[in-house]
């Protein structure tokens, strides 16, 4: 886990601790993945949680940035207890575009072909995949056509980092690791917005199908 903040830390993201899989006897609110599946509990212990595993430790987590191998070190390499989740911060350095699987392994494949850039994707055991970009700058927000479940995560949003920890749900992992540039917001935009890439996204989507729980990234809290 020190690595992967050291390295995150390097790139210029900054990133902060986050809530860990709960321990049983500390467990607050328990959510249940789509189709089965073990339970997944948050440390928290807050029976309202809505982002098991998934948040940041601290309320003031948007002013407590950890940029430095000294305040990485000092959170992730410690030599007992567990250690805490790692929760990327958005719009400083980056924007994430979060997608249901099932969208993002079509805009994937949509970028393979052309449609638009190449861009890093993780993807989380709750089956979001996050598609990042530098942060839109633009006057006018960028937006993607509705039906598809995709989000844009800005500034005051996070969402976890590979490898955090999901208990029995797995880990977040990286699909495309991370370049040494981002491509441009509104290139990625154009992954859901170019005709072409609209249709055969909204081809993959069931309107029948319930939507992924429990959500994996959020806002300022």
């Amino acid at each position: 886990m020190l690595r992967a903040a050291l390295s995150y830390v390097d790139a210029g993201w900054p990133v902060v601790p986050g809530a860990m899989p709960a321990n049983p006897r500390r467990a607050g609110r328990v959510w249940t993945l789509l189709g089965g599946g073990p339970p997944l509990e948050c440390f928290c212990g807050q029976p309202d949680c809505h982002w098991p595993a998934a948040h940041p430790l601290s309320p003031d987590w948007a002013d407590q940035h950890i940029t430095t191998h000294q305040a990485a070190t000092f959170w992730w390499d410690r030599p007992r207890g567990p250690l805490p989740n790692i929760m990327l911060c958005c719009g400083q350095a980056f924007d994430v575009w979060t997608a249901p699987g099932h969208v993002g392994s079509r805009t994937l494949d949509l970028m393979d072909a052309g449609v638009a850039p190449p861009a890093p994707v993780a993807i989380s055991p709750t089956g979001q995949w996050h598609f990042f970009a530098t942060p839109d700058r633009t006057d006018r927000p960028l937006r993607v056509p509705a039906g598809f479940g995709v989000t844009r995560l800005g500034a005051g949003c996070w969402i976890p980092a590979p490898p955090s920890d999901r208990g029995p749900a797995g880990r977040d992992r990286w699909l495309v690791p991370p370049h040494r540039w981002l491509p441009d917001a509104p290139a990625v935009a154009a992954a859901w917005s170019a005709p072409r890439a609209g249709q055969a996204a909204a081809r993959t989507v069931d309107p029948q199908s319930p939507p992924v729980t429990p959500p994996d990234h959020g806002g300022r809290r």
